[in-house]
């Protein structure tokens, strides 16, 4: 066997600066080629009274405003709300075992 390596430092240096200019000059065709293709999208989007009418058309957000409600607040209310429905389900409960009784007896 040799005792010189295979490839030198200053081989792969080289190599490394061809490979990175390599990829360089890619990266700027793509970006170029990105470039010619988005700029007729771009004025076309400009030119277009549709980009107008999407935001005429779209549904405005509701604006947020702060609570002032606690949950005591929400609890107590639900629950007078409760008794209240409860008193009216008995009243009705009673006026129609009052009818039924009517028609049955008379």
């Amino acid at each position: 066997m040799s005792k010189r390596p295979l490839v030198t430092r200053s081989e792969l240096r080289r190599q490394q600066k061809q490979a990175r200019s390599k990829q360089q000059e890619k990266t700027r065709v793509t970006k170029s080629e990105k470039l010619q293709t988005t700029q007729p999208v771009r004025q076309m989007k400009k030119n277009s009274d549709e980009s107008k009418a999407g935001h005429f058309y779209r549904k405005p957000y509701p604006i947020k405003t702060e609570k002032s409600t606690s949950r005591t607040q929400v609890n107590q209310r639900s629950r007078e709300m409760n008794t209240f429905l409860m008193k009216a389900i008995g009243i009705v409960a009673v006026l129609l075992v009052l009818v039924i009784l009517a028609i049955i007896y008379l």
